[in-house]
């Protein structure tokens, strides 16, 4: 069972820190994880982000003082980013700090807010991040259902078979598993296999494909991996491999 979903305050100011988790608690839906250091904070995000738990927690926004003592707000900001880059993450920050939580904004954290503030207006910023994160998670909802619409078009039958064929299309897509497709000729195996690259994160990449069979054995593994100029007594420039080719798509 996931737990209740809630955000993620660092502070090292243990009055500041209270405030803030009961601010959250009382004027939101949300849970409050305070913290009073940003290392423990990411070990507490490291945790949650593993594979398998059965109640992992759900964080939507971390909330961190920029001046702390050991990890400050920059580096925490940073640690989230590598560990989670669609984690949103909102600077406090006093007067002072300002122009270095600005740099920060640029640099991928979502808002900042300078100390003091008014309750209204913590809970309005922490629920304009929401917000936005909201759309972007509908927009790319909404481009991935237009994509898969007009790639399953391209593929002509509605038999069992094949409906069948296309849901593994969908689950594999998803996956950075391996995967191999088989049949007789003219079923179209490279149409399911453009299908599974088009609906897979590496869409953006090439799609590179080799007829292996075409290839004698000597040039297959030439092909595949290229060369560099003076290899061999025919090789007068360097040559990309195929596999090289494909990198970042399939």
């Amino acid at each position: 069972m996931a737990a209740q979903p809630g955000l993620l305050i660092v502070d090292d100011d243990e009055g500041m820190l209270s405030l803030m988790a009961e601010i959250i608690r009382r004027k939101t839906q949300y849970a409050a994880f305070p913290f009073a250091a940003g290392k423990d904070a990411v070990d507490y995000l490291r945790k949650t982000h593993q594979n398998g738990s059965g109640r992992k927690a759900d964080v939507r926004l971390v909330v961190t003082d920029l001046v702390m003592p050991g990890m400050n707000g920059e580096d925490l900001l940073d640690e989230i980013r590598k560990l989670d880059p669609g984690l949103p993450v909102m600077i406090v920050t006093s007067h002072g700090s300002i122009d270095s939580a600005v740099d920060l904004v640029r640099r991928g954290a979502a808002d900042y807010l300078t100390k003091p503030f008014k309750p209204v207006e913590f809970i309005q910023r922490i629920d304009r991040i929401l917000e936005n994160c909201r759309l972007q998670e509908e927009n790319t909802r909404l481009k991935a259902q237009l994509r898969q619409q007009n790639v399953m078009e391209e593929i002509i039958g509605s038999s069992k078979p094949m409906a069948d064929t296309l849901k593994i299309v969908s689950t594999a897509a998803l996956s950075d598993a391996l995967v191999m497709i088989y049949g007789e000729g003219g079923t179209g195996k490279e149409l399911i296999a453009r299908a599974i690259h088009a609906l897979s994160a590496r869409a953006s990449g090439k799609f590179v494909t080799v007829n292996c069979g075409a290839l004698p054995d000597t040039l297959l593994e030439n092909e595949l991996f290229g060369h560099v100029k003076g290899a061999y007594s025919d090789a007068h420039s360097d040559q990309l491999g195929l596999v090289e080719e494909a990198s970042g798509g399939t």
